[in-house]
């Protein structure tokens, strides 16, 4: 499908990232249509560089409880993601229309907190909220 796709002239990275929905060919078709809309859109772009910055130092971890929340930049995150409510099958519309103050709330976090901090209750806490951004995009091309 791949080299198909290549074919027709798509952008690698393009084909690269709708091949997470590759059981689904008419969702990569949509998907490849979908990033060819939105990609020139600096919404869209901050939206990719949130969620692929969480990814990056994403793993899994239990679920965190608000309540221990003390920074502020955790709080604002927190609040931001709590904010995104998708549909059961999202797509790259539903996210972008969805996602509000996520990027400004990702990069106070990574730039106002420590998540790697020497308190493992801590660090759990802040890697869990990093998690909860995401998977946010699980499933899409990102």
């Amino acid at each position: 499908m791949e080299q198909l796709l290549l074919d027709e002239g798509h952008a690698v990275d393009r084909v690269r990232a709708a091949l997470v929905n590759a059981d689904r060919p008419s969702r990569v078709d949509e998907d490849l249509r979908q990033l060819a809309e939105l990609s020139e859109r600096d919404d869209f772009r901050r939206i990719v560089a949130a969620v692929v910055r969480a990814r990056r130092i994403a793993i899994p971890v239990d679920p965190y409880d608000p309540a221990s929340l003390t920074e502020p930049a955790e709080i604002r995150l927190h609040e931001a993601v709590s904010q995104v409510h998708l549909p059961a099958d999202p797509d790259l519309r539903d996210l972008v229309a969805s996602a509000g103050d996520l990027p400004d709330a990702v990069d106070a976090f990574f730039a106002d907190v420590l998540v790697m901090a020497d308190d493992p209750v801590v660090r759990a806490r802040r890697l869990g909220l990093v998690a909860r951004v995401a998977d946010l995009a699980d499933g899409l091309p990102l």
